[in-house]
């Protein structure tokens, strides 16, 4: 095979790609699932709301029961049933777990370092 291109100096971190490969890459992309090429969570998952959720305030766990088509959530905890945006909830760290509840930052610090 030869290429008539010159070789990148060494080191450089520069690596060339063939036009069937980025051709390839590209037909993929379209191809691949939303769910893929997104952050988004499982049902099942644990999690806990990032803030003040609209005027609904809750340490409570959560579990991931059912997503919409727009990204809205449906999670629900021993006491509450409620629909959040992906925006609204984070996965539930070990520590959580363990407190079975919604840690505040200084109390998830702590918790890091032990």
């Amino acid at each position: 095979f030869y290429s008539n291109k010159k070789p990148l100096p060494a080191g450089t971190g520069v690596v060339r790609h063939s036009n069937e490969v980025d051709q390839m890459n590209t037909n993929n992309l379209s191809e691949q699932p939303i769910e893929l090429n997104s952050p988004d969570f499982l049902i099942g998952d644990v999690v806990v709301l990032t803030k003040e959720c609209r005027s609904f305030k809750s340490n409570d766990l959560f579990e991931v029961k059912n997503k919409t088509l727009t990204r809205l959530w449906t999670i629900k905890s021993e006491n509450h049933l409620i629909l959040v945006s992906s925006k609204e909830i984070r996965t539930a760290t070990v520590a959580e777990l363990n407190a079975k509840r919604r840690l505040t930052k200084a109390e998830q610090a702590l918790a890091e370092v032990s």
